[in-house]
């Protein structure tokens, strides 16, 4: 094994003051656990979060495995707006709904994605200016100006109320800004902004640089904007929703049940998934991921190429259809599946033992033992310490 295991650099990749990755100590010590939502999950007795409903992760998988290349193929005539989607999106566990409701942000996000990178100069905060414009636009349809709140300021908290139902809009740099109630709607607009949210079922949309957004319960929701760059989205609770469509973007995930979609025109991002049943979709390039827990399935988009994959954990599932991307299997990894779909080309499978399966229906890709030499430690990124965190 390397010097540096994956699960050491996806702990200092997460790592925030008071808020550690551990895999020995429960959640309730203040450390999160790779395998102790899994067992949690997997038992019938006290302390579990949620049940394990195992039709309810085939259909999502199953959603998943067959949507890879179609759900933003065309945009269907009639697709609600981004936030009519997100509001569909999270009203609760209900898989059919869910993923259809999935279908249409990301057909949603295609569209954005698209007209969003016109090259047209029109400022620092492009959302704000283009809101009339493009398909995100609609975000306000039906709010009355009573139902919208604008703050535009720097270096400030901002603290909305438990009961406020109101859609905020915070234009500034550097500001706090922590959600306490249920169903609340925010976007962001600007750089090196904090948002702290505590509760479940919230909207959060983030565009600037250098952002960072930690989710501390269930069924909460985070796009980040195409014009978003160096932020970083910490998801500790399950059932998330996770759209990047920047690029130099940190992803931890630290609980289950969540899906996480990188789009085509995003790049140079972190993905590290620490927990057990989760989705990941990668469509862009130049991507590093790291698979810690069990269960989890990633889809590569054909369109996708350059990406560096890291599997520690076990029984994965690995749908590869991009190019010219890395796979390293680690020493301790067991019975995790890379399929090299049709579409993948020039793809190289670094496997250090033989406990993993590998079935390549592409072309030109390779497998081989890892070179000893190779140290995960390329990947470490900058440790992160998140004074206000704690505040």
């Amino acid at each position: 094994m390397p010097v540096h295991s994956v699960f050491e650099t996806a702990q200092n990749a997460c790592y925030i003051k008071g808020f550690s990755v551990s895999s020995h100590t429960d959640k309730g010590s203040g450390d999160v656990s790779p395998m102790n939502l899994l067992l949690c999950a997997g038992a019938v007795g006290v302390g579990c979060m949620f049940a394990w409903d195992e039709k309810e992760v085939a259909k999502m998988d199953q959603f998943f495995k067959n949507s890879i290349d179609l759900l933003t193929g065309a945009r269907t005539p009639g697709a609600s707006s981004v936030m009519e989607s997100f509001d569909l999106l999270q009203t609760g566990r209900f898989w059919e709904d869910r993923t259809g409701n999935i279908r249409k942000v990301l057909e949603n996000i295609k569209l954005f994605s698209e007209q969003g990178n016109t090259g047209r100069a029109l400022g620092k905060y492009r959302l704000w200016n283009l809101l009339d414009e493009f398909d995100v636009g609609r975000l306000l349809d039906g709010y009355s100006h009573s139902d919208v709140v604008v703050i535009r300021e720097s270096d400030t908290k901002v603290h909305p109320g438990e009961e406020d139902e109101r859609l905020y809009i915070v234009i500034g740099d550097g500001n706090r800004i922590h959600l306490q109630g249920e169903y609340q709607k925010l976007l962001v607009v600007g750089d090196r902004n904090q948002v702290r949210v505590l509760t479940r079922r919230n909207f959060i949309f983030i565009e600037g640089q250098e952002n960072q957004t930690i989710t501390i319960d269930e069924e909460n929701t985070v796009f980040v904007s195409p014009r978003s760059n160096n932020g970083r989205v910490y998801v500790d609770g399950p059932f998330g929703n996770i759209f990047v469509l920047g690029s130099n973007t940190k992803i931890c995930i630290l609980d289950s049940f969540s899906t996480v979609y990188v789009g085509p025109r995003s790049s140079h991002n972190r993905v590290y998934s620490f927990n057990p049943v989760n989705w990941v979709w990668i469509s862009g390039d130049e991507n590093k991921i790291a698979s810690l827990g069990r269960k989890n399935s990633y889809f590569i988009s054909p369109v996708s190429a350059r990406n560096r994959f890291y599997v520690e954990g076990d029984d994965n599932f690995l749908h590869f259809n991009g190019a010219r991307s890395d796979i390293y299997l680690k020493a301790g990894s067991e019975r995790n599946l890379v399929l090299l779909g049709a579409l993948s080309r020039n793809n190289t499978v670094h496997s250090e033992n033989d406990k993993n399966r590998v079935r390549d229906r592409g072309s030109g890709n390779e497998l081989k033992p890892a070179p000893s030499s190779e140290k995960v430690v390329q990947m470490r990124p900058t440790r992160v310490t998140n004074y206000w965190l704690n505040k």
